[in-house]
């Protein structure tokens, strides 16, 4: 029953919605409302967007922002509020999910660049490498790889979760090939369906004891579990209907002309939103097809760049804006980022060039 269930939140500061954000967490609470109004107000509804995205991305989060409790003496005053919200903090939802964005005027898309999470590997990665594990982790991740393909979850195979995610699992296994532990964790939109459908691909595979000569007493090996998105069937912001009825005819002349800006003003919100999800996700399967781990590196790595890419596709102005404090995992991610090659701007988006993103790779 309480799955079913959304809690709204009310909160003065940071520290009481940390409390009670960490309650929920106890009580296995997922879905919570955070309402605009009332004691939250513009700072502290920003402060809580960047602090829940950053430190409880378990969470389902509902943002309301109410026009009533944030109306700003008139109607234009009161617009340009609401699209500053969104503006600053749409990116900072790719972490979660699916790294879309909302279409914005070439004024206002100067504040709000797309921020993409890539993991550093494709297919799996491991605790150690300093041995010969070709032949025995290629053979447990294909056996893994054909029950997967063989036993999909069938809410992703239906198109329900059209939006894609990643899955990846966890396993510890001993020296007499015994995995003595499991953990699952997500990226982007996944049900519980697709969890199971990766750790119960991973479980069904009987491994043979660990080489004499592998160096430690436990080997951990994390799979990778791709969902790719559906494009056609993800919703976008637009409501058709909307649109349909927009572009009816009405017996005043000026209504009509009204209704029919409105449409067109709509159907192209929805087109920019539309080739920004596509273009996003072109990005990040052509920087995540370079990486490729040989080494280790500590889970609790992190790098951030942030990139310009021009109409022809080219990539230019790049910086890094965390360094991370492993250089040899800074080197092998920015040897993979100068790899990559995109195709040329769809025409779309011809008036965001210069296109910027922010890319985040953790281990």
């Amino acid at each position: 029953m309480i799955d079913n269930l959304r809690f709204e939140l009310s909160f003065k500061n940071i520290s009481q919605l940390e409390n009670k954000l960490n309650f929920c967490k106890f009580n296995k609470i997922q879905n919570i409302n955070i309402p605009c109004k009332g004691n939250i107000k513009k700072e502290l509804f920003n402060s809580t967007i960047k602090y829940i995205s950053k430190n409880f991305q378990e969470f389902n989060v509902t943002y309301h922002y109410s026009l009533y409790h944030q109306y700003s003496k008139n109607k234009d005053k009161s617009e340009r509020k609401l699209l500053g919200i969104v503006s600053s903090f749409e990116d900072k939802r790719s972490a979660v999910a699916n790294n879309s964005v909302i279409s914005r005027s070439k004024k206002i898309s100067k504040y709000f660049i797309p921020e993409l999470t890539i993991r550093f590997y494709q297919e799996y990665r491991l605790s150690n490498y300093d041995w010969d594990y070709k032949s025995y982790i290629d053979r447990w991740h294909k056996l893994i790889r054909y029950h997967w393909r063989n036993h999909p979850p069938n809410d992703y195979l239906e198109g329900s979760i059209p939006e894609g995610g990643e899955v990846f699992v966890l396993a510890t296994v001993e020296r007499d090939g015994l995995v003595s532990s499991y953990q699952v964790s997500s990226l982007g939109e996944v049900t519980e369906k697709m969890r199971e459908s990766a750790l119960e691909s991973t479980r069904a595979v009987s491994l043979p004891p660990l080489p004499e000569d592998f160096p430690d007493e436990e080997l951990i090996a994390e799979f990778r579990f791709f969902h790719s998105p559906i494009d056609h069937l993800i919703k976008t912001e637009i409501d058709n209907e909307k649109v349909a009825f927009l572009f009816q005819d009405n017996k005043t002349t000026s209504a009509s002309d009204f209704k029919s800006k409105m449409a067109q003003k709509l159907l192209k919100k929805q087109l920019l939103s539309e080739a920004r999800i596509s273009f996003n996700e072109m990005i990040r399967r052509e920087f995540s097809s370079h990486f490729q781990p040989h080494h280790r590196f500590e889970p609790s790595l992190e790098l951030k760049f942030e990139m310009s890419i021009n109409r022809e596709g080219k990539v230019f102005d790049q910086k890094l804006t965390l360094p991370g404090i492993s250089e040899k995992f800074q080197l092998a991610v920015l040897n993979g980022l100068n790899k990559a090659r995109f195709k040329p701007l769809p025409k779309l988006l011809h008036s965001e060039a210069p296109y910027r993103v922010r890319l985040r790779v953790i281990p």
